[in-house]
């Protein structure tokens, strides 16, 4: 499974059958989606487990990819990649500047506490990570030495004797 199959298998089908009975889950797998996003952008680095580099690669894909430009503010006002990815990678929990909420809980980039934490509301979230994840798959990759061009995941094969 190459880089692409894999985004658009995982991070855009499967991950859309969680959005409604299981958002939490979801948020956690779209924090760190996010990541690795940024890991398909950065064409210095072909190793996939490259030590030290996540929140570069957090924030190259807020602030490089159109679909999460939105949150590119909330970086440093809200510490989005310490408060979401961390959170999540870390604990399976969000930090304090930041709430989730699905469906008619509370909206979208909504600020509250005197503007100290942000609201995201799964449903919208997942819109903007599955947009940035087609422009992923959509992106050309040139060099075929470029990990982009190269299996990701070996899937084994059923064997039929």
């Amino acid at each position: 499974m190459t880089p692409k199959e894999f985004i658009q298998k995982v991070f855009i089908d499967q991950l859309k059958t969680l959005i409604d009975p299981s958002p939490y889950i979801a948020f956690a797998i779209m924090a760190i989606g996010i990541e690795f996003l940024g890991k398909c952008l950065d064409t210095e680095i072909q190793n996939w487990n490259a030590r030290n580099s996540s929140k570069k690669h957090f924030e190259l894909a807020i602030k490089k990819l159109h679909s999460l430009n939105k949150y590119k503010p909330y970086l440093k006002s809200h510490r989005l990649y310490d408060s979401f990815r961390n959170g999540f990678a870390h604990s399976f929990v969000p930090k304090n500047k930041l709430s989730l909420s699905s469906k008619n809980e509370a909206p979208h980039l909504h600020l509250f506490n005197n503007g100290n934490t942000i609201n995201l509301k799964c449903e919208n979230f997942y819109q903007d990570f599955k947009n940035a994840c087609l422009e992923i798959i959509k992106k050309n990759f040139d060099n075929p030495n470029d990990k982009m061009n190269k299996k990701l995941l070996s899937i084994p094969q059923k064997n039929n004797s």
